[in-house]
């Protein structure tokens, strides 16, 4: 008896102009985060550039790398639950600090009684 094993290779996405252009389409968005972040006579709000860089890469992801919208929304979910990660941290660090005055207060009337 002949066993086969079938290989899945993952093909690349087809795109026009190659993996070069992928790679400079997919890097647009960024580069366009850099230039409305720190060249002055274009400084955005980081509440405006931050989004429009966000709908940029997906337009990117949809249109050029052709992704499924589902792939495409399921990245964008993932992005805003990895920057909840440290805003958390950071806001139980601020939440820590204003209520140990507090607790240390509340400790020593325990201790007191």
């Amino acid at each position: 008896m002949d066993a086969r094993i079938a290989t899945i290779t993952a093909q690349p996405p087809i795109t026009p102009g190659g993996p070069v252009a992928a790679v400079v389409v997919s890097l647009a968005p960024l580069i366009f985060l850099l230039l409305v972040t720190l060249v002055k006579p274009l400084q955005l709000p980081s509440r405006t550039s931050l989004p429009v860089t966000a709908v940029l890469m997906a337009v990117v992801q949809l249109a050029y790398l052709a992704n499924s919208p589902s792939e495409v929304a399921g990245m964008a979910l993932a992005g805003c639950l990895q920057a909840i990660t440290p805003l958390s941290v950071v806001f139980g660090a601020i939440l820590l600090f204003q209520v140990r005055p507090a607790f240390q207060l509340l400790l020593l009337l325990l201790l007191l009684c």
